[in-house]
């Protein structure tokens, strides 16, 4: 059974929105890059549409901190017990690798 209402008005033609995604990578210095991705979706069918070829946007390096109060960006995994650990960055002072 559908949760719309019977009375409810689709809207016609696409309904596209931008999703996007981030990943953090672990380069070998220890330090972090954040990498995020654009995808455009058309809510009806939920087919990710090839609107504009994006290229991944690269931000970095971050370095870890201890705490969040001087962190910048931070993200969260689980840990072995199941339960979440916290992961704070703080951007590096060093090179910037921002590509647009």
């Amino acid at each position: 059974m559908s949760l719309k209402s019977r009375k409810s008005i689709d809207i016609a033609g696409e309904d596209i929105h931008e999703e996007y995604s981030i990943s953090w990578l672990r380069n070998p210095d220890k330090t972090y890059t954040k990498v995020t991705n654009i995808a455009h979706r058309d809510r009806n069918t939920g087919v990710i549409k090839p609107m504009k070829l994006l290229k991944p946007t690269t931000e970095g390096p971050f370095d870890v901190v201890s705490s969040a109060d001087e962190a910048d960006d931070h993200f969260e995994y689980l840990g072995p017990d199941n339960k979440p650990v916290y992961i704070y960055l703080r951007r590096s002072h060093e090179k910037n690798t921002n590509e647009d």
